[in-house]
């Protein structure tokens, strides 16, 4: 996936040499590594991630591309707080306007894997016999995947995910009734290393806001 190297270079200006990255440029360079050969154990080792971690966050792999950028748009919402309304259109970043402030949107980190845990997981080829079973299952697989996208990208599914808690989301998501929440929060997610240590948390932004921009799910 080729998501957001420079998506974000022309609002941020003198602050893009700074930024760290967002998990969505760590999932491309994970994707990368994966297609030249590499497995996932080896480029946990490398990063100094816990296995697990990248397991995790190459779930997201399933996700359309417009919610991949939602949630590099998560994690840069420190960087977008002052821009204007017009400055976040122009580069499909979502927002609401509060009291006559204009407030950028992200879908976190956190949301984005709830939203990925909706699909299925892919077949073994271990665990079939006969290739046509196992190739029948593959194309079963990719139909209940794209089932699942129709939904995610449904503006409603995409409001809900740019303003809930992840616990709310995830009642929302699987049908349940959601925990009103009225304050805004900031949301942190923090990468587990190999050796115990965290890295710096990645911060997700303000929670609970109602009013969202239609192109979101766009």
């Amino acid at each position: 996936r080729q998501i957001e190297a420079q998506v974000l270079t022309e609002l941020e200006g003198d602050n893009d040499q700074a930024l760290s990255f967002s998990p969505i440029d760590k999932l491309n360079i994970i994707n990368m590594k994966l297609a030249s050969g590499r497995t996932k154990s080896s480029i946990a080792r490398e990063k100094g991630y816990a296995p697990s971690y990248v397991s995790e966050i190459t779930r997201l792999n399933f996700l359309p591309e417009n919610v991949l950028e939602l949630i590099h748009f998560g994690s840069r919402l420190d960087y977008l707080a002052n821009k204007t309304a017009e400055e976040l259109t122009a580069s499909g970043v979502p927002f609401i306007e509060e009291n006559g402030e204009v407030i950028a949107q992200g879908i976190s980190y956190k949301n984005g894997l709830v939203l990925a845990s909706l699909y299925p997981k892919a077949p073994a080829r271990s665990k079939f016999k006969e290739a046509a079973a196992y190739n029948e299952a593959v194309t079963a697989h990719a139909e209940a995947c794209e089932a699942v996208t129709q939904t995610v990208v449904t503006q409603e599914v995409i409001e809900a995910a740019l303003t809930m808690s992840e616990g709310s989301l995830k009642k929302f998501v699987r049908g349940g009734t959601p925990e009103p929440t009225t304050e805004p929060t900031t949301e942190a997610t923090t990468e587990v290393k190999a050796s115990g240590e965290s890295t710096e948390p990645v911060t997700a932004g303000k929670k609970d806001k109602t009013k969202v921009v239609e192109n979101a799910a766009g």
